[in-house]
Order: structure tokens, then sequence, then C-alpha cells
């Protein structure tokens, strides 16, 4: 499962997958864009906002029901927002962390429910170089690749002794439209 699979590197990561032969199930917020995508690649697509809680519990239960079983989550979705300290709209802060932290621990929660069942599964959670350093009107953003760098580390703490690996990748500046928040 890649969540915001249908562009970016969450798409190169599906499509990657596909090659090496894995069923690849992605979601994502824009129904049109992952019709289309699934389409195109032959993937399994669920209509899923991660950061709504119902949305994701949905979500997971359609794949036990399709699949019986889960191997590897690839947290992926998330968005950009940037703004200098003093004009930070809390509004758009609250989005940007409920999409990039909420959302990766609601689909961490489910996931882990099948991984701890099967007694194995990988989880891959796709932060940031930001996850490392922060920057100029960065505030929002590196707030949670941060976040997610803890999250991460309790995950795979948490998560050992039911042999579930949990990494953490932090690509450095890739050109998508994630500023845009589009699903």
């Amino acid at each position: 499962l890649v969540t915001g699979g249908s562009n970016g590197i969450g798409l190169s990561i599906a499509e990657a997958s596909k090659e090496k032969g894995a069923k690849v199930i992605i979601c994502g917020r824009n129904k049109n864009r992952l019709e289309s995508v699934s389409e195109k690649y032959g993937f399994t697509s669920y209509v899923c906002d991660v950061s709504i809680e119902a949305q994701v519990v949905d979500m997971f239960e359609n794949i036990k029901k399709d699949f019986g079983r889960l191997d590897v989550l690839i947290n992926n979705a998330g968005y950009g927002y940037f703004a200098e300290i003093d004009k930070v709209d809390v509004h758009e802060l609250i989005n940007v962390l409920n999409t990039n932290v909420v959302g990766a621990i609601l689909c961490g929660i489910e996931t882990s429910k099948i991984f701890k069942n099967q007694n194995s599964g990988n989880i891959v959670n796709i932060a940031s170089t930001a996850a490392l350093k922060g920057f100029a009107f960065g505030t929002p953003y590196v707030a949670t690749k941060f976040a997610l760098r803890g999250i991460t580390e309790c995950w795979r703490a948490e998560l050992r002794k039911h042999n579930v690996r949990v990494i953490l990748i932090n690509p450095s500046e890739v050109q998508t439209d994630f500023k845009l928040n589009s699903g």
C-alpha cells in the first residue's frame, strides 16, 4: 500500500514496485487521478483521505477483505506548507499536521494490527531531509517531518518483536506538486 500513490514520489514507488512483481495498492484523495493512474498501471486503488479516521479504517477493512494480507505500508501521503513564523495560518498548520502526521499514524495503527497478526511486515515512512534539519519558513512542514522521524523510532521499538521492520527515508528536494495539497 502506497499512500499518496497517485502522483510524485508515491507514484514512482508504486511503479517501481509493480515492475518488481508486487501487487500494488495506492490511495489518495483525488478520485479521478486515482482511477486514471490505476487504469494506466494496473494498481488497485482506494479513495482515502488519510487524515480522516473513518476513511482509513474503511480502506483497511477493504484491503483485508480484498487481499487477505498486507506486506508493506509506504506511508507517503503528505504535502508542504511553508510560511514565515509570524505569518503561519493556524488552519493551514492544522491541515498539514493532520495529513502528514495524523494520517501516517492512522495508517500505522491499522497496518500494525495486520502485521502483528501476521507476525511480519514492513513500514516505510517517507519523510524528508527536513526531518534532519530545519530551515527558514519551514516551521509547519519541518515540524511534521521531525514528528515522523520520532514516530518511526517508536514504531521500530514496538514492532520489532512482531517481525515488523520500520524504516524512514529522507529524500532531498524532489520536483513534485506536493505544495499544492492536491491529494
